[in-house]
């Protein structure tokens, strides 16, 4: 009721019914979108793929130093050699670290490139830094992770 006014006003019987066809239809919308987002993201990540093959065949790893510093923190530094004729980004490499009785003990993992590019018969340098434990024995580096560029 108004104010100085004795009618009731009502709301068409149909308007109830109009705002929950608006809200299916936003909801509808909403779920269209992003699938499509998600189908357009599917299909531009399906042009870099994860190569399945193992990494030696494509990388060397060389030139390999461990040092410890002065406040006990361990550097590994390397060189990360394509051999392919093929390009990757987001290449990484990972170190074991093994105690005396062959158990690893720990790892620790660098890019050595990120969204940049290491192209056929490229080589590029990493390094990783960290806490040295005394319990290691034994690093070994092996590439960790690479997407070949298509």
């Amino acid at each position: 009721m108004y104010p100085g006014n004795n009618k009731v006003r009502t709301q068409p019987r149909w308007y109830g019914n109009l705002k929950l066809i608006l809200i299916i239809v936003v909801v509808i919308a909403v779920v269209v979108a992003v699938y499509f987002i998600g189908a357009k993201k599917i299909k531009e990540s399906s042009l870099e793929s994860q190569s399945h093959e193992f990494p030696e065949t494509l990388f060397n790893i060389n030139n390999v130093k461990y040092t410890v510093g002065e406040y006990e923190n361990y550097k590994i530094i390397g060189t990360l050699y394509n051999k392919s004729s093929r390009t990757f980004k987001f290449v990484s490499v990972k170190a074991e670290f093994y105690d005396k009785s062959g158990t690893i003990s720990g790892d620790d993992f660098t890019y050595v490139c990120g969204n940049d590019y290491l192209r056929p018969y490229e080589t590029k340098s990493f390094s990783l830094l960290g806490d040295n434990q005394n319990n290691y024995n034994t690093v070994k580096i092996r590439v960790r992770d690479f997407t070949e560029v298509k």
